[in-house]
């Protein structure tokens, strides 16, 4: 069964309408390419073109598209539902316009207000919309369906599995390969060309690889450049994959060579904050809990003012989305939210550590997505050959 079918009960793109028309709205423009998607399973690179999923309260539903897309967009719009109506606009028209000449047609007696996707819309373009539809009290739908999107279902979560086994395996490779005397800049390349080779498995990484080594370290967003990794240094890699348009984001923190006690204690702390907060998740928890619980014992340890990020954030379509593990969210944790837990200590002059984990909440509780070791002694790197001279 078509999961993206409209007529189908507990399809999303059905439970949207259900939510909208509970909101008492007249009319929804779904805005964004990751949202459509979500709601229909057509994946579309606008560009700076105006895409609108537009939903009405009378049971139509139209995908307004640049005309270069129209043909693409009706064979896939085929396979999806036939209630699922292709209107496309030229580069010589004026989008909005076309856009408010396409509402005047849907047969709805008034409008008197829309909810709209605010998040990929300029304030240029919004302030047009505003023109246009004149008389128009606008709502937000961001709300409607980031609440829809919290919860993964089935086929989310295998895609996310997925992509964070094959993370798991990059990993491995990673290590192999790890070695004092190469670039971060190197190293990056280890793993995209670890990628290449996995083909048409994944599409590609979810950002952009971070690789970063010794002092860099204590950056948590590093940049890799041309400095070459040295015996005895932090080696942070971040990164992940997408598969069938799902995010894996992962973190690990490699020692190469000879290691400090000072080094030991950092990667402990943060290795046993971690597992403080993955033991606390379960259904009904407030997610600042599980930030306070990791925050709690890096502050215990006198390393609490190095701790400077948030615990985590929720993963899926986009590698940043809801829920955010911080101290300030009291939403409660569900059945079938998937989230990193990446608590790090970041000491200018020393480096860093990052664990991260994704992590999905399951009825009975908690379940770390992927396998790859992270022990103390899993990540030593003592390969004297690799050593520079």
């Amino acid at each position: 069964m078509n999961e993206y079918l409209a007529d189908e009960k507990n399809s999303r793109l059905g439970r949207f309408t259900r939510e909208i028309k509970l909101a008492n709205v007249n009319l929804t423009f779904i805005t964004s390419s990751v949202s459509i998607y979500y709601l229909t399973g057509i994946l579309i690179t606008p560009y700076e073109r105006l895409v609108v999923l537009i939903v009405s309260e009378n049971g139509r539903i139209i995908i307004f598209v640049p005309k270069l897309e129209e043909e693409r967009i009706k064979e896939n719009s085929k396979k999806i539902s036939q209630r699922l109506e292709v209107v496309s606009w030229d580069d010589k028209e004026d989008a909005v316009l076309k856009l408010s000449n396409v509402v005047k047609n849907l047969g709805l007696r008034s409008i008197s207000n829309i909810a709209i996707e605010k998040k990929d819309i300029n304030l240029a373009t919004f302030e047009k919309f505003t023109n246009v539809f004149a008389n128009i009290r606008w709502k937000e739908a961001d709300g409607i369906l980031e609440n829809l999107r919290l919860l993964k279902d089935e086929q989310e979560i295998k895609c996310v599995s997925s992509a964070v086994a094959y993370t798991d395996k990059a990993f491995e490779y990673f290590f192999k390969c790890l070695g004092s005397g190469k670039t971060e800049l190197e190293m990056v390349d280890v793993v995209s060309t670890y990628f290449k080779k996995l083909g048409s498995k994944i599409e590609g990484p979810s950002f952009e690889i971070q690789v970063v080594s010794g002092k860099k370290s204590a950056n948590p967003h590093g940049i890799p450049g041309s400095r070459k990794i040295e015996k005895g240094d932090f080696v942070i890699l971040d990164m992940g994959v997408k598969v069938g348009g799902y995010c894996s984001d992962m973190t690990r923190t490699f020692i190469v060579g000879n290691y400090s006690e000072k080094q030991r204690e950092i990667y402990e702390t943060v290795l046993e904050a971690q597992r403080e907060a993955i033991n606390i998740v379960k259904p009904g928890i407030a997610m600042q809990k599980v930030d306070e619980a990791a925050r709690a014992y890096i502050e215990s340890k006198g390393y609490g003012e190095y701790f400077t990020h948030r615990t985590g954030h929720g993963i899926g379509l986009e590698i940043h989305e809801r829920p955010f593990v911080g101290s300030q969210n009291k939403n409660l944790l569900k059945e079938g939210m998937i989230f990193t837990i990446e608590p790090g200590i970041y000491i200018s002059g020393i480096g860093g550590v990052r664990i991260e984990d994704d992590i999905l909440v399951t009825d009975k509780g908690v379940k770390v997505i992927g396998s790859y070791p992270k022990g103390f002694e899993s990540c030593l790197k003592l390969v004297d050959e690799y050593m520079s001279e």
